[in-house]
């Protein structure tokens, strides 16, 4: 009898031991699941970066293109109030107009100067969110 108990035992410890395996194996696969969550959070928070990166680029792009825009109108206002025999009003409102442009384009390249200094942060933000979320990876 005492053989049958100590089988029983083993046997009892077994189970047990399958117990407590499953146990872990959920404890680990719920980790794993945490984890995986974990991961595509970061990947989207990569992608948004790198989607502000994008849209800072085009916009800076976009303030360049007004740049060259008020430049060329600038050189035209120029070019007619150098060739151009006209009144004193209109040449005092090209005058102004020039002026006034010039004013704008140094604005402008202020603003394209402050997005490149953002875009180069942006740039350095993305390249380490993108390393951890490689050494997560």
């Amino acid at each position: 009898m005492s053989e049958e108990i100590t089988l029983l035992l083993i046997v009892q410890e077994k189970d047990q031991q399958g117990v407590d395996l499953s146990l872990k194996v959920e404890r680990l696969e719920e980790q794993k699941i945490q984890v995986q969550r974990r991961l595509d959070e970061e990947r989207a928070a990569v992608d948004r970066v790198r989607q502000q990166l994008q849209q800072l680029e085009h916009n800076s792009r976009l303030k360049n293109l007004e740049v060259d825009d008020l430049d060329m109108q600038i050189r035209e206002y120029q070019k007619r109030l150098n060739q151009g025999i006209i009144s004193f009003k209109e040449m005092e409102a090209l005058r102004t107009k020039i002026l006034n442009q010039r004013e704008r384009i140094s604005e402008m390249e202020d603003e394209a100067l402050a997005l490149m200094g953002e875009i180069e942060v942006t740039k350095t933000r993305l390249a380490e969110e993108e390393k951890a979320l490689g050494e997560r990876e």
